[in-house]
Protein backbone atom coordinates (compact mmCIF):
# COMPACT_ATOMS: atom_id res chain seq x y z
CA UNK A 1 0.00 0.00 0.00
CA UNK A 2 2.86 2.42 0.72
CA UNK A 3 4.15 1.99 -2.83
CA UNK A 4 0.79 3.12 -4.23
CA UNK A 5 0.65 6.18 -1.93
CA UNK A 6 4.22 7.12 -2.90
CA UNK A 7 3.38 6.78 -6.58
CA UNK A 8 0.30 8.97 -6.17
CA UNK A 9 2.37 11.63 -4.41
CA UNK A 10 4.86 11.63 -7.29
CA UNK A 11 2.04 11.94 -9.82
CA UNK A 12 0.51 14.86 -7.89
CA UNK A 13 3.89 16.64 -7.77
CA UNK A 14 4.44 16.13 -11.52
CA UNK A 15 0.92 17.27 -12.37
CA UNK A 16 1.35 20.30 -10.11
CA UNK A 17 4.53 21.29 -11.95
CA UNK A 18 2.91 21.00 -15.37
CA UNK A 19 -0.22 22.84 -14.25
CA UNK A 20 1.97 25.69 -13.01
CA UNK A 21 3.68 25.84 -16.40
CA UNK A 22 0.29 25.63 -18.11
CA UNK A 23 -0.92 28.67 -16.15
CA UNK A 24 2.05 30.72 -17.32
CA UNK A 25 1.57 29.69 -20.95
CA UNK A 26 -2.16 30.31 -20.69
CA UNK A 27 -1.66 33.80 -19.30
CA UNK A 28 0.80 34.67 -22.05
CA UNK A 29 -1.41 33.28 -24.81
CA UNK A 30 -4.47 35.04 -23.49
CA UNK A 31 -2.68 38.39 -23.28
CA UNK A 32 -1.26 37.96 -26.79
CA UNK A 33 -4.66 36.97 -28.22
CA UNK A 34 -6.42 39.89 -26.50
CA UNK A 35 -3.85 42.37 -27.80
CA UNK A 36 -4.13 40.94 -31.31
CA UNK A 37 -7.93 41.09 -31.12
CA UNK A 38 -7.98 44.67 -29.84
CA UNK A 39 -5.52 45.81 -32.52
CA UNK A 40 -7.64 44.10 -35.20
CA UNK A 41 -4.85 41.75 -36.31
CA UNK A 42 -7.13 38.75 -35.80
CA UNK A 43 -10.86 38.55 -36.39
CA UNK A 44 -11.59 35.69 -34.04
CA UNK A 45 -14.59 35.46 -31.77
CA UNK A 46 -13.94 36.45 -28.16
CA UNK A 47 -14.67 32.81 -27.28
CA UNK A 48 -11.53 31.76 -29.16
CA UNK A 49 -9.49 34.62 -27.72
CA UNK A 50 -10.15 33.49 -24.14
CA UNK A 51 -10.28 29.75 -24.92
CA UNK A 52 -6.83 28.99 -23.42
CA UNK A 53 -8.28 29.79 -19.99
CA UNK A 54 -11.10 27.28 -20.47
CA UNK A 55 -8.77 24.61 -21.82
CA UNK A 56 -6.52 24.78 -18.78
CA UNK A 57 -9.53 24.86 -16.46
CA UNK A 58 -10.92 21.76 -18.12
CA UNK A 59 -7.58 19.97 -17.86
CA UNK A 60 -7.46 20.71 -14.12
CA UNK A 61 -10.94 19.28 -13.64
CA UNK A 62 -10.05 16.14 -15.61
CA UNK A 63 -6.79 15.70 -13.70
CA UNK A 64 -8.56 16.07 -10.36
CA UNK A 65 -11.18 13.51 -11.40
CA UNK A 66 -8.52 11.01 -12.54
CA UNK A 67 -6.58 11.43 -9.29
CA UNK A 68 -9.73 10.99 -7.24
CA UNK A 69 -10.59 7.78 -9.10
CA UNK A 70 -7.00 6.52 -8.72
CA UNK A 71 -7.14 6.96 -4.94
CA UNK A 72 -10.24 4.78 -4.57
Amino acid sequence: MTVRVGLLREIVEIVGFYQGAAFVITELLTVVFVVLKLTHHIKWSWWWVVSPIGIVGLSIVITAAVLKVARV
